[in-house]
Formats: structure tokens, C-alpha cells, sequence
């Protein structure tokens, strides 16, 4: 199974770079011009797991691909690479900016969707590749740092509200007492 990075001839650096990274975290993926893609989408070629659309407004100057709306076909990613409008038959793909990615591997975009196409070759390559394995789990741990990062901009944006609606008169000092935990409370 592999990934293939489909792009306008104008993206082509682009496309090797993405291509480049998506190798180092152990997936499999090919560079090809769209108009190639298409006919490897619509023969069902077995190996394609994934499509990653590198959208741009030169992309967005090629002929539409049958595939673009094709449910039965590989999983569509969309990297976005300028301001090129999405149209409307792509509206519901799965959308990645990647607008700001100059080729480092912890741009927020492209980690996102590195683990998009883990996941969309996961299932199909019944864990024969331990390099695709191995990005499925730091993505996981990823997602929990997320998820502990989220919590904490909570936290500040229930206090910050607290702050707020006291400053308004709508709080007391013993209304917010209340609401902490006692053991953050000192007497």
C-alpha cells in the first residue's frame, strides 16, 4: 500500500518535498501528476491506499479528476497550498492547510495529515509495515498532548470568564469560592 501525492506540474517541489517527509515517518508514497493519478483511481489499482491532492491554484486550473467524488475509491486528502478556492465538489474531503509548510516536520498541517494517511493505510496493510506502526503510535502520543493542551486552554477560558462576569458585579469573593476545589483554597 502506498500514498500518492498528486499535483500540478507547478507543485512539483512541493510534492517530493511531502513525499520526502511522508517517507521518513515510514509511509509509502509516490509523486504524480494529477492527470496520472486519475488514471490509476479509475483502473482500481490495489495499491493506492490513499490520495493526497496537493491543492493549489494551479491544481485548481486542471481538469477535474472522476475520482474527486468517487466513494468506492482510495481515501481523498486534501493539502491545501495557497488561497486557491475549495470547490464544491471537495468541500466534504478531508482538508489540510499546509499554506505555511516549508518541508518541517512539526508544522501543525502536516502532522495532521501524516496521521491522516497512517490511519487511511492502517486498516488495508494489516499492520505489515512496522514504520507506518511506529507513526500510528507517535501520532497517538500526539494526540494525547493535544488533548492535555485543550484542558488547559479550558481552564483559562472558564477562569478568564469567571474574572469577567466578577468584574461585572455578576460574582461574590464566596460565589468563587464555592467553585474551587477546597484543597486549592488556603486559609
Amino acid at each position: 500500500m502506498y500514498v500518492v501525492v498528486a499535483h500540478a506540474e507547478a507543485d512539483t517541489k512541493r510534492a517530493a518535498q511531502l513525499v520526502a517527509r511522508l517517507a521518513d515517518g515510514g509511509i509509502n508514497a509516490r509523486a504524480a501528476g494529477i492527470a496520472q493519478t486519475r488514471a490509476n483511481a479509475s483502473r482500481g489499482e490495489e495499491a493506492v491506499g490513499a490520495v493526497v491532492l496537493m491543492w493549489s491554484r494551479a491544481a485548481s486550473r486542471v481538469r477535474r479528476p472522476r475520482f474527486w467524488g468517487d466513494v468506492k475509491g482510495p481515501p481523498l486528502m486534501i493539502a491545501r497550498l495557497d488561497d486557491a478556492p475549495r470547490p464544491t465538489a471537495l468541500r466534504r474531503a478531508q482538508w489540510f492547510t499546509l499554506v505555511d509548510w516549508r518541508a518541517q516536520e512539526g508544522h501543525r498541517g502536516f502532522q495532521a495529515l501524516r496521521a491522516a494517511a497512517v490511519a487511511a493505510l492502517a486498516p488495508q496493510a494489516n499492520n505489515s509495515s512496522s514504520g507506518a506502526q511506529s507513526a500510528l503510535n507517535q501520532e497517538k502520543a500526539m494526540s494525547v498532548t493535544r488533548t492535555k493542551g485543550m484542558w488547559s486552554l479550558f481552564l483559562i477560558m472558564a477562569l478568564v470568564a469567571i474574572g469577567v462576569t466578577y468584574g461585572a458585579g455578576f460574582w461574590t469573593p464566596a460565589d468563587i469560592q464555592a467553585l474551587l476545589p477546597s484543597r486549592l483554597i488556603s486559609h
